[in-house]
């Protein structure tokens, strides 16, 4: 249960974060963004600037948690007999 992290594992974690994360961020200014553009007539530059960027951390992450998963390299087992409690 205490096991040290593999390179892969922390790697999928930090992709899987980035993607929750970019894709809640990029869902809540489209939002803002829609009813800024609505009320107003015209989407503001810094709101679509904004919502590029949460896209594309949405889009890395994606890709990031792609290639970890789909890379075919096993994740590290630690050695017998060592649990990792002191």
């Amino acid at each position: 249960m205490n096991e040290p992290p593999d390179g892969r594992s922390t790697l999928a974690d930090f992709g899987l974060t980035a993607l929750v994360m970019g894709g809640g961020a990029a869902f809540l200014l489209g939002l803002i963004t829609i009813g800024v553009g609505a009320l107003t007539g015209r989407i503001p530059l810094l709101l679509g600037i904004l919502l590029g960027l949460t896209a594309l951390v949405a889009v890395a992450g994606l890709v990031i948690t792609i290639v970890t998963v789909r890379s075919g390299k096993p994740p590290r087992r630690p050695a017998a007999g060592r649990s990792g409690d002191l």
